[in-house]
């Protein structure tokens, strides 16, 4: 998948960087743009929401919020954490 390709050159390049010694202002804001950017990267990776057996309940895998109830899904994406979600059946 394209998007988690770059989410693994994002994190090889974060590695790799090399901080001067005084870690100025302007490197720590760089330092966690680029966290905020990785992470918003890893909320588009869809992933498969916790199902229940027995029941028509499904909640998100990263914050444990409910995304389906009794019928059909509430969307693509989870309306507490945004992490977006892949109803696909196996």
């Amino acid at each position: 998948m394209k998007t988690e390709l770059t989410i693994e050159e994002s994190l090889k390049r974060e590695k790799g960087m090399i901080f001067p010694q005084d870690f100025s202002e302007k490197t720590l804001l760089a330092v966690a743009h680029s966290h905020n950017c990785i992470n918003a990267l890893k909320k588009q990776i869809p992933i498969r929401p916790t199902t229940y057996t027995g029941t028509n309940r499904a909640d998100c895998p990263v914050c444990g919020s409910t995304v389906r109830w009794m019928e059909k899904p509430w969307g693509d994406w989870c309306s507490n954490c945004g992490q977006r979600l892949d109803w696909t059946e196996n």
